[in-house]
């Protein structure tokens, strides 16, 4: 039987680079049962290290980004449903739960609610090298040790690197991990009551808050965390980009000069399309049309061609520069 693994983390944490490096192009997008939300889901074959003809293939899922198993979302929805059957999808025989490291405490939390699910659970370490480089990087063999061994491997999402890693953790981990101290998994009785409803499982989520978070303070004291106040760039940057008065100043000239641009950069480029492509189109029918007489090249058929059909076509041709302008501004902006 081919193995389901769900890999679940919060948005923006390399969760699906990770996927589509650890996966190539064996790659499928799919709307998740009874929704418009898509979900990713690919084979990955695993052969053990020094062992000849134990291959296995398992199902990797990659589910969209969610915070908690409180959905607010109907993206959230899904992963939660990935996570615990509900809406018709399969229960997992694993999950991958991806930590930032750049953002610890909010990956943590999560990790702690997919592990009192009683799930078997491997932690995908993303971002690292970010991390490092802002003072506050993260040891996955001490972070293992401070979660009671579970497996903690660390992994670069754009390169894949560590990847094969985190296939032999995932292979060794199918039996089950241990429930980090601090961690209660729902007994099997009431966790098949709790996950029949989506009400039963907010309620189930919200009710052990205070318990996960002291127990994420923990792990982050573990971590000597708690002591790195390292400013980065990126902070100093949003002291003025969120700042209540200034950020918004700031995005409105950010709009006037995406405007701004978009129309002079397109203006000479719409000019060309209007007048001088235009002007060639149009010498070229009349041209082609002049070899069937005078009575084709000045009737209807030149009207229909020039007149309708050119003017028509090139009318649209001069959106292209403004729109193709325009998206790359907004691809930079992203």
């Amino acid at each position: 039987m081919t193995r389901r693994v769900v890999f679940v983390g919060n948005p923006n944490v390399g969760k699906s680079s990770m996927f589509n490096a650890l996966l190539g192009a064996r790659t499928r997008t799919m709307n998740a049962p009874g929704t418009t939300v898509s979900i990713t889901c690919g084979q990955y074959h695993y052969e053990k290290p020094k062992t000849a003809g134990n291959a296995q293939n398992w199902q990797f899922v990659d589910t969209p980004g969610t915070y908690s198993l409180a959905p607010m979302s109907p993206d959230e929805q899904v992963a939660v449903n990935a996570l615990t059957g509900m809406s018709g999808m399969p229960v997992p025989d694993l999950a991958v739960v991806v930590l930032d490291a750049t953002a610890l405490s909010r990956s943590l939390y999560l990790l702690s609610m997919v592990v009192e699910l009683g799930l078997p659970t491997v932690v995908a370490l993303t971002m690292n090298d970010l991390a490092v480089r802002n003072g506050c990087g993260v040891d996955a063999e001490r972070l293992s040790h401070l979660l009671d061994g579970m497996p903690v491997v660390a992994i670069d999402g754009r390169t894949g690197d560590g990847g094969k890693a985190l296939a032999d953790a995932i292979a060794a981990s199918f039996e089950g991990t241990p429930v980090p101290h601090g961690l209660t998994a729902l007994p099997t009785a009431t966790a098949d009551a709790d996950m029949k409803t989506a009400d039963g499982l907010s309620a189930w989520a919200e009710s052990r808050a205070d318990a996960r978070l002291d127990w994420t303070a923990g792990i982050l004291r573990g971590l000597d965390m708690h002591a790195v106040d390292h400013v980065t760039l990126s902070d100093r940057i949003d002291r003025v980009l969120l700042h209540p008065v200034i950020g918004v100043l700031v995005f409105l000239a950010v709009l006037f000069v995406v405007f701004q641009a978009t129309t002079t950069l397109a203006s000479p480029m719409q000019d060309w399309i209007d007048v001088t492509f235009r002007g060639w189109c149009t010498d070229g029918l009349d041209l082609l049309l002049g070899l069937f007489g005078p009575s084709v090249s000045g009737g209807w058929l030149r009207s229909l061609l020039v007149d309708g059909l050119l003017d028509g076509v090139v009318t649209v041709l001069t959106f292209i520069p403004v729109m193709g302008i325009m998206f790359l501004l907004l691809s930079i902006l992203e």
